[in-house]
């Protein structure tokens, strides 16, 4: 039988190949007719490194002894890398059973090395551990029975045990950094990179040990209309081999579920209504597992939920309710599936899990009876605590012949409806008329209306905005009514009180109305009742205790009424005697115009378009609600118009450039509408009293209300002089 040979370079081997330029030699296999060979009798004792053979050299040139501190060093660093070398030689030796490798270079390095310390006469005695250690731990990582010479393990034995003996009972140390030795020492070489690769379209490159990469790839592993985000990839090390870590993909995003998503981040997303929640369920139902991120479907799965418990209690439509239990019963049933042998790709924390099946319990109880769920799933304690008890049976028994359900869905999850959305965008026109009006100029400087104009303006805005936000700020929305009660009083006191005394008293009157009453009613609602401001699902407060909040309110507008109503006649009866006294004659429809516009104008100031507040909550008609929200949003606009561009005295202001910063020396615009009045050539017809400088004042159809005041001080003085 003829038996040829054949060799290879020792560098192309398997393993070898990931350090080609380390390893030399040529190894040989004999191969029999019919190119029949047996791996075990493959030759590798020509290989060798070419790193242990050049410390070898070095050491032998030591071997002498190492005399001085550099050549006790240059002694320890040749050892070291004689121990990584030697140490990645095992590891990469092709992986072929009963295959040998030549440790000859490694024995005679190692043997320099000892007889290098043993020579030595002057080296500190920790250096000297450390080479002595150094040896130990190489000869140790010669694999014993797997090398070419049956020599080998006695004399590796024999050298292993002198280099012991000159420690002298001293512990080792580790010979790549000189640590104690635990028995898991650094070999100190660096891992291989982790090669090139292309796995689901996406390409890989070359990557050091440890480093990850992250490419935006989740469309290109799903799909371009479907999923966005990023995909992640590690390379791990295992000794000196290195090697790509699975994929992480639970980065990756649904383009529905993160459009459901923005429709429940907005502000309003707690008025949705029923039927528009079922869509937004619907989708999560349908595309929730497009990508293996199972946490984002969970979360909002988990929001529809609780917004959902909050919405039925206002809205009665009970076939709503019902359809999106059950869509939300499919979702969860299909979520908790994955979960039960908890080898998700993306999987939920112990937490979520239970959480999510104690949602289901809950939805369950509500699709059918608590007492029907108990009977199948056990206390809800129990269903919980037991991930192996699956959803699925209980499901498919409450969806047999049922009526209920997800409704279909298109390619896009649509907006909210406008049923849902008025609040929020007519907020838009209120802070834009509040805005405006809190730049107005000062009418008087002791009495003027921005004294208390302008903080219930401010104080409306934020009122307004935690009422369409459904902050927890209680405080602020109450200080809305209250300092709509100081201006109801401000008014009374400009346009009803004969004698009017200036002072400071009166700020601080007002400022104990408009903030001091509100911190007192939310103080005594929190102490009365602590739970009322928790899981809030009407003005702040829990519906229960709704009148902690309409309360004051209806106090607020009751007073507020009458003073309207007494303004509004005083204001009748002075226009008439003005009227007379210029003998001007105007008819019922126009003295009625009039008056409606000032009606319109002290509307929002003395808040009594929020009695409609109270059509909202004795009916869930939608037509009050509209009412409510158009009047409480305009609020800010209708201060604009009637008390900035209808108001004489502050376009006159804005003329003359007459604004709060200007100088206070300047004459201001209340005096000179008084001085017009009174040099007004009727009253002095009237009157016979002569005034050298008269100018005539034409009427204005919206009579400013401090002017009218004046007016009528100015007249009941008169009077009392006659």
């Amino acid at each position: 039988m003829l038996i040829f040979s054949f060799d290879s370079y020792c560098r192309i081997l398997q393993n070898f190949t990931l350090n080609s330029g380390e390893y030399a030699g040529r190894s040989s296999i004999a191969v029999k007719p019919g190119c029949v060979y047996t791996p075990s009798e493959l030759d590798l004792c020509p290989c060798k490194s070419h790193s242990i053979e050049v410390a070898s050299n070095e050491l032998q040139k030591l071997s002498n002894g190492a005399n001085n501190s550099i050549q006790a060093n240059n002694l320890l660093s040749q050892l070291k890398t004689v121990n990584s070398k030697t140490q990645l030689f095992s590891i990469l030796k092709p992986n072929i059973d009963g295959t040998k490798l030549s440790y000859y270079d490694t024995i005679m390095a190692i043997n320099y090395g000892l007889q290098s310390l043993t020579a030595a006469t002057n080296i500190d005695q920790s250096l000297s551990d450390h080479i002595a250690s150094c040896i130990v731990e190489i000869g140790n990582a010669i694999p014993v029975g797997k090398t070419c010479s049956s020599s080998d393990p006695s004399t590796v034995a024999g050298i292993v045990s002198a280099a012991r003996s000159k420690l002298e009972g001293r512990n080792p140390v580790c010979c790549h950094d000189g640590s104690a030795d635990t028995g898991h020492c650094q070999p100190g070489f660096e891992p291989t990179p982790c090669r090139a690769v292309q796995e689901d379209s996406v390409i890989w490159p070359i990557t050091p040990a440890g480093s990850t990469l992250t490419f935006d790839r989740c469309k290109t592993i799903f799909s371009v209309d479907s999923a966005t985000g990023n995909i992640s990839r590690t390379c791990q090390s295992q000794g000196f081999l290195s090697s790509w870590s699975k994929v992480d993909r639970c980065q990756c995003q649904s383009i529905h579920i993160n459009s459901i998503e923005d429709r429940l981040n907005r502000q309003f997303a707690k008025n949705y209504t029923l039927d528009y929640l079922n869509i937004l369920a619907s989708f999560l139902n349908e595309k929730w597992n497009v990508v293996p991120n199972r946490v984002r479907p969970y979360n909002i799965f988990n929001r529809i939920f609780h917004i959902e418990q909050r919405r039925k209690v206002v809205d009665a439509n009970q076939e709503a309710f019902m359809n999106l239990t059950s869509c939300l019963l499919s979702t969860a049933n299909a979520l908790i599936s994955t979960t039960i042998d908890g080898n998700a790709e993306c999987p939920l924390s112990v937490y979520d899990v239970q959480n999510l099946r104690g949602l289901f319990y809950d939805l369950a109880s509500n699709f059918t009876s608590s007492s029907f769920v108990e009977q199948r799933l056990g206390s809800r304690s129990q269903f919980v605590a037991d991930r192996q008890n699956s959803s699925s049976s209980i499901y498919h028994e409450m969806m047999t012949d049922t009526i209920y359900g997800c409704v279909a869905i298109g390619a896009v999850v649509p907006p909210a409806s406008i049923n849902d959305t008025i609040l929020y965008n007519a907020i838009g026109l209120d802070i834009i008329g509040i805005g405006s009006d809190t730049v107005a100029p000062t009418n008087n400087p002791d009495e003027g209306k921005d004294s208390t104009q302008g903080v219930i303006i401010i104080t409306d805005a934020s009122g307004n905005i935690t009422y369409i936000s459904n902050s927890t700020n209680a405080t602020d929305s109450t200080a809305v009514y209250t300092w709509q009660l100081a201006e109801g009083v401000h008014l009374y006191r400009l346009l009803v009180t004969i004698f009017i005394k200036k002072g400071r008293w009166w700020v601080i009157i007002y400022t104990t109305i408009g903030w001091v009453a509100p911190a007192v009613i939310v103080g005594i609602t929190a102490g009365a009742a602590p739970a009322a401001y928790s899981g809030a699902t009407a003005c702040f407060l829990r519906r229960e205790y709704i009148w902690f909040f309409l309360g004051p309110m209806v106090f607020v507008v009751a007073v507020n009424l009458v003073i309207f109503c007494i303004i509004m006649y005083i204001i009748h009866k002075k226009t008439n005697f003005h009227n007379k006294v210029s003998n001007q004659e105007m008819n019922k429809r126009q003295v009625l115009k009039n008056d409606l516009r000032r009606a319109f104008a002290l509307l929002p100031l003395l808040g009594i378009c929020w009695i409609f507040i109270f059509f909202v909550q004795a009916s869930n008609h939608p037509v009050p609600r509209y009412f409510f929200t158009i009047l409480l949003s305009f609020q800010g606009v209708f201060v604009f118009i009637f008390h900035c561009i209808f108001d004489r005295q502050i376009m006159e202001s804005l003329q003359n450039r007459n604004f709060r910063w200007a100088e206070r020396s300047r004459p201001h615009p209340s005096s000179t509408s008084a001085k017009k009045y009174l040099n007004s050539p009727a009253l002095r017809k009237s009157t016979g009293i002569k005034h050298p400088d008269s100018v005539t004042s034409p009427s204005s159809s919206l009579t400013d209300l401090h002017s009218v005041s004046q007016s009528h001080n100015y007249s009941i003085n008169k009077n009392c002089q006659v």
